[in-house]
């Protein structure tokens, strides 16, 4: 029993049903051995006690990462934005966005998901194991890419490649046909002898 909560204290002359003092020298040592040396019990440690250490530390180390690539997002958004603005100051824009296929009404989408859309296109074509390389048509590119730098799906597209699945993107990816041409080409099925 714990000396500090003990009612009862015969050895130092506390009447029963009377408080000890709680912060005498002798009962905040004793209190101190007797908790250092017990087992902790079982039963209340998976409800009381903190997540491991460990588990903390990936969390952070997690959040970090993140934060990291939040700013480095951030960082190259402004770069392509002083690109864009550079090009319109020498009176180039339009011709460099004719030459890659892009007008004027769609940098607004293509600043505000890039470059996570462009990572995110490279997870989905790592994931159903297409090589990059495999889209050699620079047009077919830039639309796919396109298509999912301002698909309204990115949120759910993300959480499906967080899961690790590798089945029912077509649920929500509007590039879901083209992707599956591709895979099929990437790895053809056995020929049945």
């Amino acid at each position: 029993m714990n000396p500090m909560l003990d009612r009862t204290g015969p050895a130092d002359g506390v009447q029963p049903g009377q408080w000890r003092p709680w912060l005498d020298a002798a009962g905040l040592e004793a209190a101190y051995h007797e908790v250092r040396d017990a087992p902790p019990p079982h039963d209340l440690v998976g409800r009381l006690a903190p997540p491991p250490v460990h588990g903390l530390r990936e969390r952070i180390g997690d959040l970090l990462g993140r934060l990291a690539r939040a700013l480095d997002d951030r960082r190259r958004r402004r770069a392509l934005g002083r690109e864009l603005a550079d090009l319109e100051a020498r009176h180039i824009l339009g011709a460099t966005l004719d030459d890659i296929g892009l007008s004027r009404a769609q940098l607004p989408g293509l600043l505000g998901g890039f470059p996570q859309r462009q990572r995110q296109f490279r997870r989905m074509l790592a994931r159903l194991g297409v090589p990059e390389s495999r889209i050699a048509d620079r047009a077919t590119r830039n639309d796919l890419i396109w298509t999912c730098t301002t698909c309204p799906a990115g949120k759910r597209c993300r959480h499906w490649l967080d899961a690790g699945r590798t089945r029912g993107y077509a649920a929500f990816c509007p590039n879901a046909a083209a992707l599956k041409r591709l895979a099929a080409a990437a790895w053809p099925s056995p020929r049945h002898s």
